[in-house]
């Protein structure tokens, strides 16, 4: 009888076990890290691959576009506001990148900050986000009260995580995936946001059919659909920016 129990005892160890083992090799659930899927530009591929592909899980993004710049950038075909407004209707959340794709300075300021907004505007996008162009002279005076005036957040060029507990919605950081980057690298990350509560704002730019993209900042539509895969398996939250802030 007793060497029955002994058995029966580990038996029931040796399941608990590979339970944990299996939960720990599989998918990371009940995660409190939040992931926003972010794109600059408005690139052509965005709206033909990105979209598409996150479609099929019904993930939307945070899509900021180049007001005034049409045609191509960098070399890149560019979405058209038609497409962008597909993208807003079917939940995506739509944010200003400048009018054009150059520093923020003095000479520049409201021209990139509040023309962009309007123009923008004036095409049916509601406007709350902005993201810097190559980033910002933060020592301008008027920049931040400019931006508060206009917009809900503003997305910094600071690279990082942000603390659901506490971020600053006019600075806000994201880490940016070029093609140096590899989709376990990436996940990695994710992994990590979700394990440690951070607000992960994913960003990317050209998403290339090529295994190795020419541009810098793009990388492979193959990468992109294993990270969305990756983000399917934790079982993240993914949210737009402006959904975030709708939760405080």
């Amino acid at each position: 009888m007793r060497k029955k129990f002994v058995l029966l005892l580990v038996g029931i160890l040796i399941i608990f076990f590979i339970l944990i083992y299996s939960n720990s090799q599989n998918s990371i659930k009940n995660g409190k890290g939040i992931i926003t899927l972010d794109f600059d530009d408005g690139l052509k591929s965005q709206y033909e691959i990105a979209f598409k592909e996150m479609q099929k899980y019904g993930y939307n993004g945070t899509l900021f576009l180049l007001a005034n710049q049409t045609g191509f950038f960098e070399g890149r075909e560019l979405m058209t506001f038609q497409e962008a407004k597909e993208m807003q209707d079917y939940g995506w959340e739509i944010g200003s990148h400048g009018m054009i794709h150059e520093f923020i300075n003095e000479d520049n300021l409201y021209y990139q900050i509040v023309q962009s907004k309007n123009l923008l505007s004036s095409k049916g996008f509601v406007i709350n986000s902005f993201a810097c162009p190559k980033g910002c002279n933060e020592s301008i005076s008027d920049l931040r009260k400019i931006g508060e005036e206009n917009y809900v957040t503003i997305r910094s060029l600071d690279w990082g995580e942000n603390s659901l507990e506490n971020y600053n919605s006019k600075k806000l950081s994201s880490k940016w995936v070029n093609n140096i980057n590899t989709a376990e690298e990436v996940c990695n990350w994710l992994v990590d946001s979700n394990e440690n509560n951070k607000w992960l704002i994913l960003l990317f730019h050209g998403i290339d059919e090529k295994d190795n993209p020419n541009h810098p900042y793009d990388i492979s539509a193959g990468n992109f659909k294993q990270i969305l895969n990756c983000i399917d398996k934790i079982d993240m939250d993914v949210k737009t920016i402006r959904e975030v802030l709708k939760n405080e």
